[in-house]
């Protein structure tokens, strides 16, 4: 239903790609151990249940059309933050220095070390 809704009102677009990918950088480069969940590294949405919830692995096919090519992109990123994340020991500790914030210009820079 909820995705059926996401479509009708092209919520899955694009633009909603962009603001994963910025929600993922910054879960990736918070103080804690990021969650993702399951599903969410190739843009695939669900409600939550406790239930059994297989993954729709469609989503990565390769196809003539490149009609999934948001959703490869999305794991191609997702690969790559953790990549990232993994390689610098910066991401273990709780050093955090936020050195500029602008809320009009909705900008937050922060420093890990």
């Amino acid at each position: 239903m909820l995705v059926e809704l996401g479509k009708e009102r092209c919520i899955f677009d694009e633009e909603a790609f962009r603001r994963i990918r910025l929600g993922v950088v910054i879960q990736m480069t918070s103080i804690g151990i990021p969650m993702i969940w399951m599903g969410e590294e190739i843009g695939e949405y669900k409600e939550k249940t406790p239930d059994v919830a297989k993954i729709d692995w469609t989503l990565i096919d390769d196809r003539e059309d490149n009609s999934n090519q948001l959703n490869k992109n999305l794991l191609a990123f997702y690969r790559g933050v953790v990549l990232l994340r993994r390689r610098n020991k910066a991401f273990f500790q709780t050093n955090l220095l936020f050195i500029h914030e602008d809320h009009n210009a909705k900008v937050l820079a922060y420093q890990r070390w």
